[in-house]
């Protein structure tokens, strides 16, 4: 292989790898924190948090939508709707304390 092709070839594989590295990166890279979640406000809608934070992990919910956020550091945040037009309440609960703390809203 001509010297000016193998250098190429060479600096491809580079490239490469170093793409594939920065796009494994760990998934609590990608996962948001509790300061992302400071707009909240009651009575937002579904549809205005996701337009800033994205689409929620689940829903736990019966009865009513607690939309569930898996925070980076291991909590996860919990948004209550009655209807997901109107944001009722948020928690914070810790999994590995089994605690949940009210952020916004009423003890109901």
């Amino acid at each position: 292989m001509p010297g000016r092709a193998k250098f190429t070839l060479s600096l491809l594989s580079l490239v490469g790898v170093v793409l594939f590295a920065s796009c494994g990166g760990s998934e609590d890279s990608e996962k948001l924190s509790r300061t992302d979640f400071d707009f909240l406000r009651l009575g937002m809608s579904y549809q205005e948090v996701v337009a800033r934070v994205g689409e929620a992990d689940r829903d736990v919910g019966s009865g009513i939508n607690i939309m569930v956020y898996d925070l980076s550091d291991g909590t996860q945040l919990m948004l209550s709707f009655a209807s997901l037009e109107d944001l009722m309440a948020v928690h914070l609960y810790d999994p590995d304390r089994d605690t949940r703390e009210l952020i916004l809203g009423a003890e109901g």
